[in-house]
């Protein structure tokens, strides 16, 4: 999987914009940084495993290769570990549901029993703490009574913003008996 995260580099007073392409792939566990970097933008790769393991998570068992281009411009100091940090833990999939989860918005496609249930589940939501941004009843089942909506939800309450995570929130909205399927949309 390829990840790129733009950042700027210094050469003298003046900038210029350096693109960090992360690449974690399968094979023998190494770590690369290409792209003419110095001795301090190699050495990122101690700093980057230790950083990640200090977050308390889990150092991908992979080889990465970090591409830091263009690669006809030398690149020195250390201001190239926050990107490769990030393009690091945006190429792991845990990190992702991670950040989700942590996320206040998230949407769902819901399949009412039928449309005048749209009210008690507005209502309940509301109850739980969760603020409906939007709904959009789904054009492709019109007529065939159906009542399909995609619906942005934001989790208002501090409690529910604490302690639960999207796939807890949708498992308990499922539950309602006049919910026929719900589902996070990706």
């Amino acid at each position: 999987m390829v990840t790129t995260v733009r950042s700027l580099g210094l050469q003298g007073i003046s900038g210029y914009e350096v693109t960090v392409e992360c690449f974690l792939s399968g094979g023998l566990p190494a770590f690369d940084v290409v792209g003419l970097g110095d001795t301090a933008v190699k050495e990122a790769r101690e700093r980057v495993r230790a950083a990640i393991k200090n977050c308390g998570a889990k150092f991908p068992v992979s080889r990465i290769t970090v591409n830091l281009a263009p690669a006809r411009v030398r690149k020195e100091g250390t201001v190239y570990d926050l990107p490769i940090l990030l393009g690091i833990l945006a190429g792991l999939p845990s990190f992702e549901t991670y950040l989700k989860n942590r996320s206040n918005h998230f949407e769902v496609h819901m399949e009412l029993k039928s449309s005048a249930y749209l009210r008690d589940f507005v209502t309940v939501s509301r109850r739980l703490g969760l603020r409906i941004d939007d709904i959009e009843a789904n054009q492709a089942y019109a007529g065939s009574g159906l009542s399909v909506y995609s619906i942005c939800l934001t989790i208002c309450s501090p409690e529910l913003k604490k302690y639960k995570t999207h796939v807890e929130i949708i498992q308990a909205l499922s539950s309602l008996d006049y919910i026929y399927h719900i589902e996070e949309m990706h």
